[in-house]
């Protein structure tokens, strides 16, 4: 047992560690509460000012919506007089030609009159009695004054047609101006509706801008919440455990001053025992009877304080519940309406990227009929082959040709428009004799023409050409009947690949080889050769031709769909070198190499040795909370860590080991380092490093973003486990930590540490999946893309999921604005990935997403 001095030191330090505490306790809770006041007010400042800026725009929205309705309704009616201008223009025009034909009429009679005086001679149309009174007449009197009167009218008539056509010219130029004002006047207001338009789109975008700025502020203010929750939640434990510290201490002080009265009284009575010979009995004694008393009371005095500490400690663990409680309640909304966002998103998606193309083009010639027939057998046995392949539904057409003397017969070939009724185009099918096609060669141009014309409505397209002859154009066969041998077939191949439409081409007959061979070279010419699938079928039996030709649609369909392709996509890395090696990441390149783990061993590798800096960088966590559905707003360099680890000797391969789709790859090792840890080094395509530390820590941003997602999926998935108490294995999966190496001033290399194992492709940025349902890390990699694009909001994907083991390297981020680097797909690269995962997502997710109820 301590003595008093010894407790009384004691005592003096926890008091002095407990006053330090709530010293530091009160300063912490003031300025969290000064910093979360004063996020608040900003936040609630900005967010009124948006709201602010939000309704003006709405209204300038509406204002501009009531002018553009004006403009339109003025616009109508100024049309509808220039239509009315236009109409009397006509019949003005029409009068005047009129009236021009009656002036020819008249002086065609003039001209007959004066051919009349010329000739002496009367026309037949006067009566015999007038031309015997006229002939009666001395000196033709009669006549000369029927003339003069008949020449009279005559000029009279002209005068008035003339006065009259004068008037209507008049008109006419008159009209034309108010016309041409009116054009003018139409155009200004056509001109000033679109710009009115232009505004009011452009104060939309502004509007969503400022929508998305309030949604991040919210999410902000969100995440500060949860950060102050968790903190008060860690304060009010710390207070309770300071309670329960003091009200010890101080318990304990009591019984100490108590035993020490007790013992001085003892004392004191032993001394008076000796002095006096006094024999009486010490427990008798009314003193110690009254200590004891005390030392009872100050026990149940310390158990009432320690009841009492007990209900604080109840009362403020119900608080923190019922906080928890209605943040679980939060988070569980929030999950619900991310559900229903990304069913809205799964939607669009199934819409504009969920539907395959597939048409036939069928020779239905008097040689066909079995073709036809089997070709009609290929559809049901297509249709499910695709939706298993890519979970694409498909929309059928097919055009039925002959030649070119039914053509002209008929206007267009027999046409069956795109469906997804596959029955009514069997139908189609039965309802078409085989029969025609005069020579032996046909329009296959023609047909692929009209194919070109049909209105496709899916962006992946499949035509399948099923025929017995080949089409006209000498150079296309080897000399059969062609009434038109110089037709070439390279303009309607041409519109198929415009139309981005891949022709499967199955070859039956012998006499079509030699078309195929020059249609290839055509698709080899324009650098499009997967647009073109070829297959010799001359010695295949016709009757499994209906699923030869089922097989043959599936796998168009998965290289319409890319579904099959598990490369990374990149927006410039491929036009910038067209090696197949860089088709691959950084990774996988390395790790389709062979004996490269010693290197520094291998003759024909060239090393150097080399002195760095080594830094190891990762994302501030508080940034990275703040900007979970803003990955963009994660600025670089100011939200990153650079941590420094040391100096390193290290020996390098010279030049790159393996090219990447977007890096060259150099191997490195530590000098004299027993662990013999093998480095990958990355740099920009031409194997020059980075310039400054800041452009590294730029192409790390990615790579570390993924890194603390994959944290956070993992720290969510054991809580959950630990709260629902289910037995479940999470994978301890990471993100590799990213190195810089600074060499010189101007030279910076990223490194990351290379694991032995099998590297795997999970996934890839546009909508490639691993199918492996037996391999749990691919579960866990399809769970972790789906997870981010649900905590995301849908603003963002982690995609591209791949690595050795349990250490994942080289992800892409597939973002809503489509711009976060080279490997971001944007919304396509989405909806590429939600088409297929509906797919697998039942085998692949549901054991991890369920537990983090976000499977649905």
């Amino acid at each position: 047992m301590l003595n008093p001095h010894q407790q009384s030191i004691k005592e003096k330090e926890s008091k002095k560690k407990i006053t330090n505490l709530e010293e530091v306790n009160k300063y912490q809770e003031e300025e969290y509460e000064k910093q979360i006041v004063q996020n608040n007010a900003r936040y609630q400042e900005t967010i009124i000012k948006f709201n602010q800026e939000r309704k003006e725009l709405e209204e300038q929205i509406e204002v501009q919506k009531r002018e553009i309705k004006d403009q339109k309704s003025k616009i109508d009616l100024s049309q509808f007089d220039i239509a009315n201008i236009n109409k009397t223009k006509e019949k003005v025009e029409q009068e005047n030609f009129d009236l021009k034909l009656e002036n020819q009429l008249l002086n065609d009679k003039i001209n007959q009159l004066l051919g009349i005086i010329n000739t002496s001679t009367l026309p037949n149309r006067f009566s015999t009695t007038t031309r015997d009174t006229i002939i009666s007449q001395p000196d033709n009197t009669f006549m000369n004054e029927q003339i003069n009167k008949f020449r009279e009218q005559i000029n009279k008539m002209r005068e008035d047609f003339k006065n009259e056509l004068q008037q209507l010219e008049k008109e006419k130029n008159e009209l034309e101006k108010e016309l041409q004002k009116e054009k003018e006047q139409s155009n200004k207001e056509h001109k000033y509706f679109l710009d009115e338009i232009d505004k009011s789109v452009s104060l939309k975008k502004q509007l969503d801008a400022k929508n998305d700025q309030i949604k991040q502020l919210e999410q902000q203010m969100d995440n500060s919440q949860k950060v102050l929750t968790n903190s008060n939640y860690e304060i009010q434990k710390l207070k309770n455990q300071i309670k329960d510290k003091d009200f010890e201490i101080s318990s304990q002080n009591e019984n100490f001053n108590l035993i020490k009265q007790q013992n001085e009284y003892l004392k004191q009575q032993l001394l008076n025992q000796k002095n006096s010979n006094i024999t009486n009995n010490i427990l008798q004694d009314s003193k110690f009877l009254e200590l004891e008393q005390e030392l009872k009371n100050l026990k149940k005095n310390q158990q009432e304080k320690k009841d009492q500490l007990q209900k604080e400690r109840e009362e403020n663990e119900r608080q923190i519940k019922e906080r928890q409680e209605r943040d679980k309640q939060r988070d569980q909304k929030n999950k619900q309406e991310n559900k229903k966002q990304i069913e809205q998103k799964f939607q669009k998606a199934i819409k504009e990227r969920g539907q395959l193309d597939v048409c036939f083009i069928v020779d239905v010639t008097g040689s066909m009929d079995h073709y036809k027939d089997q070709t009609k057998m290929s559809v049901q046995q297509s249709l499910q082959i695709i939706k298993k392949a890519t979970n694409r539904d498909t929309n059928w057409a097919s055009v039925c040709y002959q030649d070119k003397a039914e053509l002209r017969q008929l206007g267009k070939y027999y046409e069956f428009p795109f469906s997804k009724e596959q029955e009514k185009l069997q139908q189609f099918f039965d309802n078409i004799a085989c029969d025609g096609g005069g020579d032996a060669a046909e329009d296959i141009r023609g047909a692929i023409k009209q194919v070109c014309k049909l209105s496709w409505p899916s962006i992946f397209r499949i035509a399948i050409l099923i025929c017995d002859a080949p089409c006209h154009g000498k150079k296309y066969h080897d000399g059969c009947g062609d009434d038109y041998p110089d037709e070439d077939i390279e303009d309607a191949i041409q519109q198929l690949i415009d139309k981005n439409i891949i022709l499967i081409a199955l070859n039956f007959t012998h006499h079509t080889s030699k078309m195929y061979k020059e249609i290839q070279k055509i698709y080899e010419s324009k650098k499009k050769l997967e647009l073109y699938l070829y297959s010799d079928l001359l010695n295949i039996n016709q009757k499994d031709l209906a699923s030869i030709m089922s097989r043959f649609i599936g796998d168009a369909s998965q290289i319409a769909t890319q579904t099959n392709k598990s490369e990374t996509k990149s927006k410039e890395g491929v036009k910038i070198q067209k090696d197949i090696r860089v088709r691959e990441g950084a990774m996988e390149a390395l790790c389709k190499q062979e004996n490269f783990y010693n290197f520094e061993q291998q003759p024909n590798v060239k090393t150097v040795n080399s002195k760095f800096k080594v830094f190891r960088v990762e994302i501030k966590q508080e940034q990275f909370n703040k900007n979970i559905q803003t990955i963009n707003n994660i600025k670089c360099p100011q939200d990153f860590l650079v941590i420094e680890e040391g100096n390193w000797d290290c020996i390098r391969t010279e030049i790159p080991f393996a090219f990447g789709m977007m890096k060259d790859v150099f191997l490195m090792k530590k000098i004299k380092d027993y662990s013999n840890d093998l480095y990958v080094i990355k740099t920009p395509i031409g194997s020059k490093p980075y310039e400054s530390i800041d452009l590294a820590l730029k192409e790390c941003r990615s790579h570390l973003i993924c890194q603390k997602l994959m944290k956070k999926f993992v720290d969510d998935l054991q809580q959950q486990k630990s709260e629902k108490y289910v037995n479940i294995a999470i994978p301890s999966v990471i993100y590799s930590d990213f190195l810089i190496l600074e060499e010189s001033k101007n030279s910076f290399w990223i490194a990351e540490r290379f694991f032995k194992g099998e590297f795997v492709k999970y996934n890839n940025n546009y909508g490639y999946i691993n199918s492996d349902d037996k391999l749990e890390l691919n579960k866990f990699a399809q769970s972790f893309t789906y997870y981010t694009y649900f905590i995301s909001g849908a603003q963002y994907m982690v995609c591209d999921i791949q690595g050795v083991g349990n250490y994942f390297t080289d992800p892409a981020i597939n973002t809503e604005q489509g711009f976060f680097d080279d490997t971001d797909m944007g919304i396509a690269g989405q909806q590429m990935y939600l088409v297929n995962y509906e797919n697998w997502k039942e085998l692949l997710t549901k054991k991890y997403l369920e537990l983090l109820d976000m499977y649905s």
